[in-house]
């Protein structure tokens, strides 16, 4: 959300009401006005979810999906995240060995 700027000795954004749910009042020496908050475009007036997803804002092996407001990135089928980033498999720095325990059918899974 947008923080409001107030001008010493004057708030203009008390004489006004933005209409929009995701607008915020900017006071300045011009007088007070509303904008779109962030992850939203508009005139402060209306206001509408920006596809932040449209600039390709992820990581390679990622997945983009838009959000009211913000984003999300997620790795893609077969990758996880590991040191932000999504790495696949083949470069799993563990791997999950099975070893037989007491009861018969069970196992245990352990880094190697």
């Amino acid at each position: 959300m947008l923080s409001v700027v107030l001008v010493t000795g004057a708030d203009n954004c008390s004489l006004i009401s933005c209409p929009e749910i995701h607008s915020s009042c900017v006071d300045s020496n011009d007088g007070a006005t509303c904008v779109c908050n962030v992850g939203f475009e508009g005139d402060g007036q209306n206001c509408a979810d920006m596809d932040e997803c449209a600039a390709d804002p992820c990581e390679d092996n990622s997945v983009c999906r838009n959000q009211i407001g913000y984003y999300l990135c997620e790795c893609e089928f077969g990758f996880s995240k590991r040191d932000s980033v999504c790495a696949g498999e083949s470069a799993a720095i563990y791997a999950i060995e099975c070893k037989n325990v007491k009861r018969k059918g069970s196992f245990s899974t352990g880094a190697i």
